[in-house]
């Protein structure tokens, strides 16, 4: 069942996006809404089933991220355009999509610990972690939506209401007892230095060294809790997951891109 819902959800986005811009389609709103549908609606039958066999799984948890990520992968493309997207936009639906993986993602290792996590994790929170960097960018620069011509969308097209249904929330999969469940604590020393040709990000209200230690409970920034909190979960998939520590790298050293001043 949960290899047949990743399957489906894999095949519904990619087919739709690998579609995209090959040649101009007029209705590719309606093709967009009708994939998010058949998305939320392959979700619900997946939650359904995983709420009768009970208990929390690291391929249960798996799944939910893995449906939030393919939220972001189908609405990223659309994120500055005006389509209304059951009330909201393709920027809000990504945003909660990166939240979604964060906070599912801390769901896992708070049960399972992130040192031994499915190959594909730390690639989504790489994706969730870039994702909030271009949200947090456009919204400084002053990116506002708006509808365009391009992969055929129009004024015309650019709404819609036809699809019911909000991105949905991050699903109940915690048991709060933890009694059933392998307790994790992901505070291990483990250094999380990049080379030393990497150069440091500093912002106003923070200066982030060379080198960041997750422990339980550490100080978060309040500038920007779900970029630290995404450096701070790949930290952890490092031991499992070398590449994971360069993706943090990446993302806290990350810079804006800065126009020539000559």
């Amino acid at each position: 069942m949960l290899s047949n819902f990743i399957f489906n959800q894999t095949e519904y986005v990619y087919t739709f996006l690998s579609r995209v811009g090959v040649s101009e389609h007029q209705n590719t709103i309606e093709q967009l809404m009708a994939v998010y549908q058949t998305c939320l609606e392959s979700y619900e039958k997946i939650t359904n089933f995983l709420k009768e066999q009970g208990d929390s799984f690291p391929c249960t948890l798996f799944a939910h991220i893995y449906f939030h990520f393919c939220l972001l992968a189908l609405f990223r493309p659309f994120i500055n355009y005006g389509i209304d997207v059951a009330g909201t936009s393709p920027r809000v639906v990504c945003a909660e999509a990166v939240q979604a993986i964060l906070d599912v993602t801390q769901s896992y290792a708070s049960l399972f610990t992130l040192r031994r996590t499915p190959c594909f994790v730390p690639y989504f929170m790489f994706a969730a972690g870039l994702t909030r960097i271009g949200l947090e960018s456009e919204s400084t620069a002053g990116t506002s939506p708006s509808a365009s011509s391009a992969l055929g969308l129009s004024p015309a097209t650019g709404t819609t209401g036809s699809t019911g249904g909000r991105s949905p929330s991050v699903p109940a999969v915690v048991d709060e007892s933890g009694d059933a469940f392998m307790t994790g604590n992901d505070s291990g020393q483990a250094s999380f230095s990049p080379p030393t040709s990497a150069t440091t990000r500093s912002t106003s209200a923070t200066t982030r060294s060379t080198s960041i230690t997750m422990t339980t409970g550490s100080a978060v920034s309040d500038e920007d809790l779900g970029l630290t909190q995404a450096v701070q979960q790949l930290e952890a998939m490092s031991v499992g997951h070398p590449a994971a520590a360069q993706a943090g790298w990446v993302l806290r050293d990350f810079k804006a891109h800065q126009p020539d001043s000559r």
